[in-house]
């Protein structure tokens, strides 16, 4: 139990407040949209007035909940870098192994699923289903969205996003800043900076 600190008020801020509110006994919001509509009974402060200082007073932990991976790692490593303390949340409903590792930053949703010694890093989203079998390892950044599968011992790079009801097969390595698109199978390696879709899984775009 403790104060929380949740930096961001749209979808994402809705879901990890779900996650989240049996776990503390004080929750607020953090936003940079000064026209932000009220979440309930919840107190919300803005950016533009709020110190870093103050955080570090007043909460004993910060989430980010921003959808975007880049701009939610790239804000996390800025609290990072202030000593301020990341929150870790997990839905009590989750499934989550004991042999897990789950770096400061994560949230998992209701229904996911981590396998046994799974590695999550900074920063991660495995949403509303997903599922994260034994001996996967993520790097920073990273979103499942829901009922998306990674299968068994498959390495995902910074800041790739594994969008709804995709399935990756066991051992495959997925490079930096890819989309794995919605329903997509993937069953080769994946490079860099790609949009991978269809059954199986090609590439469709090369990004920047």
């Amino acid at each position: 139990m403790g104060r929380l600190l949740i930096h961001g008020t749209a979808g994402q801020g809705k879901v990890v407040l779900d996650c989240a509110e049996s776990q503390y006994d004080k929750i607020t919001f953090l936003t940079n949209d000064l026209n932000t509509e009220k979440i309930n009974d919840y107190s919300i402060l803005f950016e533009q007035e709020t110190s870093l200082e103050y955080i570090m007073e007043n909460f004993d932990e910060i989430i980010v909940a921003v959808g975007d991976n880049k701009a939610r790692l790239k804000l996390t490593e800025k609290y990072i870098s202030a000593g301020i303390k990341l929150a870790t949340i997990i839905h009590p409903n989750a499934s989550v192994s004991k042999f897990a590792e789950i770096e400061g930053g994560t949230v998992i949703c209701a229904n996911a699923v981590i396998g046994p010694f799974a590695v999550l890093g900074k920063a991660n989203v495995v949403s509303i289903g997903g599922i994260v079998a034994h001996d996967c390892k993520f790097e920073d950044g990273v979103r499942v969205s829901p009922n998306a599968v990674v299968a068994g011992t498959c390495i995902i790079g910074k800041n790739t996003w594994v969008c709804i009801g995709a399935n990756i097969s066991d051992h495959i390595k997925i490079g930096k800043n890819s989309v794995i698109g919605a329903g997509s199978v993937v069953l080769n390696d994946i490079p860099d900076n790609v949009l991978m879709a269809g059954v199986p899984a090609i590439i469709k775009k090369h990004m920047e």
